[in-house]
């Protein structure tokens, strides 16, 4: 019945009042967001999964219609939302490059002008004729991906797509959106690497359940969003605590500063000091502390996997209570979201505990520019001396 409510209004807007109240079950996807975006504008949506950030880019890019308020479009919108959507495993890349297209809204036509440009960007070579079950999800990616780069619309909505593919390809996709903001084209983008919104967006609008809880420059609101999110994941319900019953127990996981104080975030470019609190029931000797750190996401990769082991520095692990740390000075990780792994170990096979999806943030502190992660740095120049002659690279 309610279904057939919402058609009717749909249909027929004068046969039933604006929707204001919630019937059983409902919640509010998206309320009481507001901002604009203009010409050359690129606006970050920052929040945690469930904000309500794609519910808010399908309603902007036509998808859903809201039950109250309005939205304003003054241009085309565009969509990076799904690639390859509409992709048959058993037609030709050449054929889906036309399926796709048409699910985009891109007509015919204008593929055809632009087919030499879509095959050169995807860069699959001799596969093009060949079906696509034959297709690496790599290449399946690129192929999308080269379809999607070739609309031009006024608005450009991105959903989290920039975080597939290796890093050549993310870098060529970049420039593509690159050159689509010069000519004028504004980007909404979704992305949970809080890096590339620092680097690619000028503004920012925070949600949080449906609502807004920032809006304004980039930075601001990921310091609102990230310190919002650290209330909630460190607090007492929430501390992360291994399940070993054996000789070793992890009870605590935390980050404390350059002084040793606790903090909920550490900070890029800065000295942190990844804790294990531990109680043992007994003396162990030479005990490894391992650490595994990847990006927040499905497919993201390990940027960090340090072992005491491998360090040559196993500890004594103390009967009672004691505190294992790792310092990391500086910190290399970019500001954004990230999921850790930490284990206590005696090498080769004795494993006490183990303690997984460690969610945790880092906040912009030192400069990264374009970078993938910080190195400290130093700029000079020194005239020409007496030192010995460099070898000549180029």
């Amino acid at each position: 019945m309610y279904a057939v409510t919402d058609i009717v209004r749909e249909f027929i807007p004068s046969s039933s009042p604006e929707k204001t109240e919630l019937r059983k079950d409902e919640f509010w996807a998206n309320q009481g967001i507001s901002f604009d975006v203009h010409e050359g504008d690129s606006l970050a949506l920052v929040g945690h999964n469930g904000a309500g950030k794609s519910t808010l880019l399908k309603m902007i890019n036509g998808l859903i219609k809201p039950d109250i308020g309005s939205i304003e479009i003054r241009g085309r919108v565009g969509a990076l939302i799904e690639l390859g959507a509409g992709f048959n495993p058993v037609l030709t890349g050449r054929e889906n490059i036309f399926i796709n297209a048409a699910v985009l809204g891109i007509p015919k036509r204008e593929v055809k002008q632009r087919l030499d440009a879509i095959i050169d960007f995807a860069e699959i070579g001799d596969f093009l004729d060949m079906p696509l079950k034959s297709y690496s999800s790599g290449m399946r990616i690129r192929l999308g991906f080269a379809v999607a780069a070739q609309l031009e619309p006024d608005i450009l909505l991105i959903d989290e797509v920039l975080a597939v593919g290796d890093t050549a390809f993310r870098a060529k996709c970049y420039r593509r959106l690159s050159e689509l903001q010069r000519n004028g084209t504004a980007f909404i983008l979704v992305s949970h690497n809080h890096h590339t919104l620092l680097t690619v967006c000028n503004k920012a609008v925070g949600l949080e359940n449906g609502k807004m809880i920032a809006k304004g420059t980039v930075s601001s609101v990921l310091d609102t969003y990230e310190t919002r999110l650290a209330e909630y994941t460190t607090g007492p319900d929430n501390a992360p605590k291994g399940k070993g019953r054996g000789k070793v127990r992890i009870t605590k996981v935390g980050f404390r500063d350059s002084k040793s104080e606790p903090i909920t975030s550490p900070r890029t470019g800065e000295a942190v000091e990844i804790c294990l609190s531990l109680e043992a029931k007994e003396r162990i000797e030479s005990v490894s502390m391992d650490v595994i750190v990847r990006a927040s996401g499905v497919e993201s990769s390990t940027l960090l996997a340090i072992t005491a082991k491998q360090d040559c520095k196993l500890q004594d692990i103390p009967a009672g209570r004691s505190e294992y740390r790792l310092r990391l000075d500086p910190l290399g990780l970019v500001p954004g979201q990230y999921v850790a792994k930490v284990s206590v170990n005696r090498p080769p096979l004795e494993t006490f505990d183990i303690v997984e999806g460690i969610d945790f943030l880092v906040l912009p502190g030192a400069t990264c520019g374009d970078s993938a992660y910080y190195n400290p740095r130093t700029w000079l120049v020194v005239a020409e001396s007496n030192e010995p002659r460099l070898e000549n690279q180029l």
